[in-house]
């Protein structure tokens, strides 16, 4: 596991994205993966999934993530679907890391001394969007309402999560929530 992971890491940094998640997730499906193995392979895992989908974005191979608000769709009806490709991989290693936080040794460490990749809030975050982006307002509203119960004080992640948070309630025609 340790050389598996230690790949993932130097495929990261030779900017090979896919072969870096491919390698994270041989780490976190090793049966005798513990939860910090766990933790740090589907951390990478997704940070690498996320390049593989923003450079598919830019190519035009894969369809991009839109915020939309209620207003801006104008009642057009929502139409949930699972996110395709490389966004859906990337919730799955962001999902199975935020299940293993409190395994990752590198969480406890203040930001500025920890190794790359997103923080935690911020992978959420970036989850949330994909799923509100392809019409799935139930997750994505439990996605942002964890975010605004675990990362409170991480303000520049409010800032983004919050008002997707409100829009969730406007779809779903819960002026009560809202």
């Amino acid at each position: 596991m340790p050389v598996r992971y230690r790949a993932a890491e130097l495929y990261m940094q030779g900017q090979q994205f896919e072969r870096a998640a491919e390698q994270a997730h041989k780490v976190i499906s090793d049966p005798q993966a513990d939860a910090s193995s766990k933790a740090l392979a589907s951390r990478l895992a997704a940070g690498a999934w996320l390049n593989v989908a923003n450079q598919k974005v830019k190519a035009n191979q894969l369809e991009p993530i839109r915020l939309a608000n209620a207003d801006q769709r104008r009642g057009q009806p929502l139409q949930p679907r699972v996110p395709p490709g490389e966004w859906k991989r990337f919730v799955d290693a962001a999902d199975t890391y935020l299940a293993n936080l409190d395994a990752d040794p590198e969480a406890s460490k203040p930001a500025a001394e920890r190794r790359g990749g997103l923080p935690p809030a911020q992978l959420a975050l970036i989850a949330g969007e994909v799923e509100y982006a392809f019409d799935n307002m139930d997750d994505a509203r439990r996605r942002f309402s964890d975010i605004l119960n675990r990362w409170p004080d991480e303000g520049e992640v409010l800032e983004s999560a919050v008002p997707l948070y409100l829009q969730t309630f406007l779809y779903a025609n819960d002026t009560q929530g809202y």
